[in-house]
């Protein structure tokens, strides 16, 4: 399938590098093992226990499913991330937009970086006065903390992808286990929220599509953001612009993991409380450093 987003070809990459080395097939042998034994100790507890046949038969499909499982888990893993990657890409196809949305506004930012003779010629941002160069330090600040966001939220997209992929036939391969089971059931849930991440990233994507936020060119044309900072000036717009992007790429694995577990209002306070703990901290220091 193909995939419009960058850290989904990374994840690619990367999971056809595994295969090549043959460590999917290693834990699948591993992982048998580890069904087996679940297996066989489980069966003898619910013995011990005096346990009925029907907990019996529940612990052999367990296990049966899970061998199952591990014969065809690349199979498997793929259908699963293709499901989450099918439904990034329905939102992003509906929604006019084809790319990756932070890429492509880096590659616009360049542009009009270059473009720009006043951005290239730093000597005449200080002969412009202090206003000129806090627009350039902002700019080239704002620029720094979307790239910075979007590597952090690719690399860790590809460390969770990895992770799931090479080890969950081991934690697959517990779920027999009475006592053990919970671990399957745990990794289960980190793949849906690891899978959701994509999935928020096509929804933000589509909504910066919808508002006319996705290219550098429909900020310079509407001269505001979202209604309001009009006459602000396109440097600055796009600077403000490019730390809303490094701040919602930033904000998706929380939210993701929110949704998730059911607690999407519980994210959203946690934001808003670590924002207003940092505002009263911020004017305590100002306020101190105006008492010395």
């Amino acid at each position: 399938m193909d995939t419009p987003f960058f850290f989904q070809s990374l994840l690619t990459t990367a999971l056809s590098g595994i295969n090549s080395g043959g460590v999917t097939t290693t834990m699948s042998h591993i992982g048998q093992g580890i069904i087996v034994a679940s297996v066989l100790y489980q069966v003898y507890e619910t013995w011990w226990r005096g346990g009925d046949y029907n907990e019996l038969g529940t612990v052999l499909v367990k296990g049966m499913l899970m061998t199952t499982l591990l014969a065809n888990y690349d199979a498997v893993f793929h259908l699963v991330l293709d499901g989450f990657d099918s439904i990034a890409n329905t939102i992003m196809t509906h929604t006019g937009g084809a790319r990756d949305i932070v890429k492509q506004w880096t590659q616009d930012a360049q542009l009009e970086w270059n473009r720009n003779a006043a951005a290239q010629d730093l000597w005449k941002l200080v002969k412009g006065g202090p206003a000129a160069v806090i627009s350039a330090v902002f700019l080239v600040l704002s620029y720094i903390a979307l790239a910075l966001a979007y590597v952090i939220f690719s690399l860790l997209y590809l460390l969770g992808g990895v992770v799931l992929y090479g080890l969950g036939q081991l934690v697959c391969a517990l779920y027999p286990s009475g006592s053990l089971g919970t671990y399957t059931r745990g990794y289960l849930k980190g793949l849906a929220t690891w899978g959701m991440w994509p999935i928020l990233y096509a929804l933000f994507s589509a909504l910066m599509v919808l508002i006319h936020m996705n290219t550098v060119a429909s900020v310079e044309n509407a001269n505001n953001f979202l209604g309001w900072l009009a006459g602000l000036g396109s440097t600055l717009l796009i600077g403000i612009v490019s730390l809303v992007l490094a701040i919602a790429v930033a904000l998706i694995p929380l939210f993701a993991g929110a949704l998730i577990n059911g607690d999407v209002g519980g994210a959203v306070t946690q934001v808003i409380s670590s924002a207003s703990r940092f505002v009263p901290n911020k004017r305590r220091r100002d306020n101190d450093k105006g008492g010395q």
